[in-house]
């Protein structure tokens, strides 16, 4: 008899190797997104919030859907790439005060990209953000 974790990844490894490249690509985006999501930090706030962001490339406006401690998904069709650094302005709701802040894009989906903020944030920034997100 085998043991079920043998015989469960013996039958993953059968089936990936059974499929064209195109289909383990895909499998490896989607197993890629679901890791991602597993490894999210902390609490989401959702909104709507109004951002102006920019790249090397330009500048862009969008809206904020929801922040975190460590970042805000945006949503944008517009064409990013994974890595790329952006720079991030909005008003915080509720006081009218203007943050900016670098960041980078660690997922992009069909309704927008994820953006993780730089390590470097100062502790003004840093309270501003605890501020929106334990709110």
């Amino acid at each position: 008899m085998e043991k079920k974790s043998e015989s469960l990844t013996d039958q993953l490894v059968a089936m990936i190797g059974n499929i064209s490249d195109d289909q383990k690509r895909h499998l490896l985006a989607m197993l890629e997104q679901w890791q991602q999501k597993e490894s999210r930090d902390g609490t989401r706030v959702h909104c709507l919030v109004p951002v102006d962001f920019s790249t090397d490339e330009r500048v862009y406006r969008d809206f904020i859907h929801n922040f975190s401690e460590g970042g805000v998904f945006i949503e944008s069709k517009e064409p990013f790439r994974v890595g790329q650094p952006i720079s991030l302005s909005f008003s915080i709701p509720h006081t009218g005060k203007t943050v900016t802040i670098d960041a980078k894009i660690i997922r992009k989906e069909a309704e927008g990209i994820a953006a993780k903020f730089s390590e470097q944030l100062d502790e003004s920034q840093q309270s501003i953000i605890n501020r929106v997100v334990n709110t």
